[in-house]
């Protein structure tokens, strides 16, 4: 008879890819991993993966029982959690995906005060430039911008954010402009054209030939200190504050492409519910507002 650890053990594996991945997940030497599938294939007289040097690809029975068994142990997982935390709060390690400049701008700095209102909790951050997917890469939430691209995962709102056009306080619109400067998510799927009614803009920014650095914090800075004629895209979020301080400068123009971006809070279905998700996204919400003042 196969144990649960040893089917759980196997769910792992196939969310991670590998053996390798999993073990560095769960925490868990990989030996330990490779001795639980091997007994989980010997029980169930079958062979789960086909193995190269490579990777590890599920066989037609392994796909059979992940599709059979992953569904309950959400079930399971989430039932323990909830038990858990209806005696002591929210609890457990949690493992966030959190955009780059979110997380250097506004999150990391209040952690303290997550720490202190759930102490049960223990966070595991990755600061990731690009999406990641919770599934695929061991991930309990992830913050992602823009919309969903697995049907595997459901989305919960978090902000929307707008791209503002920013600029050097030193910068002179009646000369050209060096370069424009953008995140690749933010990137509209065509070219730009730029209307200016006050016809002081020198030229129309071609989007062919713009700098794409997945920061916008980055850009924010090397606009504000370095590039007296260059233009950056970036959130109003980290733009407006600079704004404020007059460390920069906003483009104020017509344009044809859609300027407003959502960001969502992603997960599998049972873990998004899970509290300790939901502490954290209680808390990212709060940060965000108190951010705004």
């Amino acid at each position: 008879m196969c144990n649960t650890e040893d089917l759980r053990n196997f769910v792992h594996i196939v969310r991670a890819g590998n053996i390798s991945n999993a073990a560095a997940q769960m925490g868990v030497p990989k030996s330990k991993l490779s001795r639980s599938l091997r007994r989980l294939e010997d029980n169930l007289s079958c062979s789960l993966f086909i193995r190269n040097t490579r990777a590890m690809h599920l066989t037609q029975d392994g796909e059979s029982l992940y599709q059979d068994i992953e569904p309950a142990l959400q079930t399971l997982e989430s039932s323990l959690d909830r038990l858990a935390s209806q005696a002591s709060g929210p609890v457990g390690l949690l493992r966030v995906s959190i955009p780059l400049a979110l997380g250097r701008e506004i999150l990391i700095p209040e952690l303290p005060r997550f720490r202190d209102k759930f102490p049960n909790v223990q966070l595991d951050i990755r600061l990731t430039p690009q999406g990641t997917n919770p599934v695929r890469d061991g991930i309990d939430l992830s913050i992602e911008v823009g919309k969903l691209k697995s049907s595997e995962l459901v989305a919960q709102r978090f902000i929307t954010v707008e791209q503002v056009l920013i600029c050097n306080p030193q910068f002179n619109p009646s000369q050209p402009y060096k370069s424009l400067w953008m995140d690749r998510r933010h990137r509209p799927n065509s070219t730009v054209v730029i209307d200016s009614p006050a016809d002081n803009f020198a030229s129309n920014p071609i989007w062919q030939e713009a700098q794409i650095v997945d920061d916008p914090l980055s850009i924010r800075e090397f606009i504000a200190r370095r590039a007296s004629q260059d233009i950056g895209l970036i959130p109003d979020l980290y733009a407006r504050p600079w704004i404020n301080d007059g460390r920069l400068t906003q483009i104020v123009i017509d344009s044809n492409f859609t300027t407003k971006t959502p960001l969502y809070f992603v997960s599998n279905r049972t873990s998004l519910r899970q509290p300790k998700n939901q502490a954290f996204i209680e808390f990212a919400q709060e940060c965000v507002t108190n951010y705004l003042k």
